[in-house]
C-alpha cells in the first residue's frame, strides 16, 4: 500500500518572536515493511534543517533559525509504502508463546528501560481481575486490546500530555494517546516490555463508513508496541481494538509519550505572547 501524507502544523503568535532549536519527530520509521519514497519537509521562517537519529532510533530533524516571525509553519509532504498487509504474519519464540513467561537474561538487559511501570499495581489488578495461570500470549494481549477498545469511549483532546491511568479508568474516556499510554503501563505491570508509538493512521472511506468514525482524521495517531521475541516490537492499537497493520505508519517510538511528541521546542520573547496552534493531517491512498 502506498500512502500520500500531508502534515501541516502552524503556530500563530500575537507578536513576533524568536525560536529555540526545535526537534521534529514527523519522519516515518523505516523497516523491512515500511519505506519512505518521498520526503519533503519545509519550515518557515527559513532556517537550517539537520537530519539524524535519536537514542530510540527514530528519524529526526533539528530546525535552527535566527529570524523573528509571528508564525511558525512546518509542512511535511510524504509518500510512504507499507507492505505489512497481514499483522499476524510472525512466529513467536517457544519460550513466549504462553503467558506468563520470562524474558531471557540478554533480553532483559536490553529491554529493562521498557519494563518499568510507573503506575499503581493495585489499580491494574482491580481492572484486570483474576488472570488464568497459563494462557496463549497473543490471545491474552488481543483480549486486553479489544477490552480497552470496548470499555473506553473515544474523546479528542487538544490539551498537551496524557491522562494518568487512574483518570482514564475513572472517566471511562480517552484520546488515542491516553489509551496507548494506559496499555503501555498495563503491559509493563504484566512484565512485558512496551513502548509508546506515535504515527499516522490511514482509514479508507470504505473502512470509515463501516466503522462509523475515523478517530485519527486530521491528526496523528498513537498506539502501543509490546516486545515479543520472535515477532519483535508488535503493535497493538487499543483505540481501534486491532493489531497495527499496513495502515499504521509509525513515526516515533519511546519510553514515554512526551519523548514521542512530534514537535519539541519553544519561542523567546521579552513579553507575554499568546499562541494558537493549528494541525492538519491528510492521508490518501495511492494506486
Amino acid at each position: 500500500m502506498k500512502l500520500q501524507i500531508e502534515h501541516v502544523t502552524r503556530y500563530e503568535y500575537d507578536q513576533s518572536v524568536t525560536f529555540t532549536p526545535h526537534l521534529l519527530l514527523i519522519l516515518p520509521r523505516q523497516d523491512v515493511h515500511i519505506r519512505t519514497l518521498v520526503s519533503d519537509l519545509n519550515v518557515f521562517p527559513h532556517g537550517s534543517l539537520h537530519y539524524g537519529h535519536d537514542h530510540y532510533g527514530n528519524n529526526i530533524a533539528r530546525y535552527f533559525s535566527t529570524e523573528e516571525s509571528a508564525q511558525l509553519l512546518i509542512q511535511n509532504h510524504l509518500t510512504v509504502e507499507s507492505t505489512r498487509s497481514n499483522p499476524y504474519d510472525f512466529l513467536l519464540d517457544p519460550h513466549v508463546t504462553s503467558y506468563p513467561f520470562e524474558y531471557k537474561e540478554n533480553e532483559k538487559r536490553a529491554l529493562s528501560p521498557f519494563l518499568t511501570c510507573d503506575e499503581s499495581a493495585d489499580l491494574f489488578s482491580a481492572w484486570l481481575g483474576p488472570i488464568p495461570e497459563k494462557r496463549e500470549t497473543l490471545e491474552f494481549l488481543t483480549h486486553i486490546n479489544q477490552r480497552l477498545h470496548s470499555e473506553l469511549g473515544y474523546v479528542r483532546r487538544d490539551e498537551p500530555g496524557v491522562q494518568t491511568v487512574s483518570e482514564t479508568l475513572e472517566t471511562g474516556s480517552a484520546s488515542c494517546r491516553d489509551v496507548a499510554h494506559l496499555f503501555m503501563e498495563l503491559a509493563r505491570h504484566l512484565g512485558l516490555a512496551s513502548r509508546f508509538v506515535s504515527g499516522y493512521l490511514y482509514v479508507s472511506k470504505t473502512d470509515e463508513e463501516s466503522a462509523g468514525v475515523n478517530v485519527a482524521e486530521h491528526a496523528m495517531h498513537a498506539w502501543t508496541e509490546i516486545y515479543l521475541p520472535g515477532s519483535g516490537w508488535l503493535g497493538f492499537d487499543p483505540t481501534n481494538g486491532c493489531l497495527a497493520g499496513d495502515q499504521h505508519i509509525p513515526v516515533a517510538a519511546a519510553i514515554t509519550a512526551a519523548d514521542a511528541s512530534p514537535i519539541q521546542g519553544t519561542y523567546c520573547s521579552d513579553h507575554q505572547v499568546g499562541c494558537i496552534m493549528h494541525v492538519d493531517v491528510q492521508i490518501k491512498g495511492m494506486n
